[in-house]
């Protein structure tokens, strides 16, 4: 695998030849996550792996977080343990990605994003101090925002099945987030990712019962 620096300490890992126009844009992205999440350096070393085949990247990702199975619409997967001395981001390379339905229309961008969302819950993990929420609309919603997924898009699901436990269209994730940025403070938002209790139960309420929405 050829070994490319984005970032210090993140290194990618990749059989295909990527253009260092990609490498840039990926770039640009982790630095602006960084700043969001005001961290300074990533102490970690955290090694991207793209993967040309789709069970190699499966058995890999299940045999490093123990799970039986991965959903086919999985492409990517973050792993930062306190008590790892590194991070791992597992992501499918484009052309493997196109060949599963659901993403089937997946665009370079898209796949430019998808390795950024990894990036964001390894950011995010780091900011709370490894105290990481169970909220998954927590997680993912800030991960598919800060990588610019889905910018267009709709409620498609109830707001009881937004904030439940089960995992939603991230395309969800990504309109309740819109509306988080737009009507909180970038202080209340960081107090939000944190899992603040007056914060999240307040963002619940006034989503569920706005009118607008």
């Amino acid at each position: 695998m050829k070994e490319i620096k984005i970032i210090e300490n993140v290194i990618l890992y990749t059989n295909d030849n990527i253009d260092t126009k990609i490498i840039d844009a990926i770039r640009f992205k982790m630095l602006n996550v960084m700043k969001f999440f005001q961290i300074d350096n990533i102490s970690k070393k955290v090694i991207i792996r793209i993967w040309n085949d789709r069970n190699k990247f499966k058995d890999t990702v299940c045999k490093l977080e123990g799970y039986d199975d991965l959903p086919l619409w999985a492409i990517g997967n973050a792993r930062n343990e306190k008590n790892e001395d590194i991070c791992y981001i597992d992501k499918l390379s484009l052309a493997e990605t196109k060949k599963i339905e659901y993403h089937k229309d997946a665009t370079l961008t898209d796949f430019i994003n998808s390795i950024v969302h990894e990036f964001v819950h390894i950011c995010h993990t780091i900011f709370t101090g490894y105290n990481y929420p169970d909220k998954i609309w927590i997680t993912e919603g800030i991960a598919t925002y800060l990588s610019d997924q889905y910018p267009d898009c709709d409620l498609n699901v109830s707001k009881e099945e937004l904030f439940g436990k089960k995992v939603v269209t991230y395309e969800n994730y990504r309109f309740l987030y819109n509306y988080i940025f737009e009507n909180y403070s970038y202080e209340e938002i960081l107090s939000l990712l944190k899992s603040d209790e007056t914060v999240v139960s307040k963002i619940c309420d006034e989503f569920s019962n706005s009118k607008s929405i």
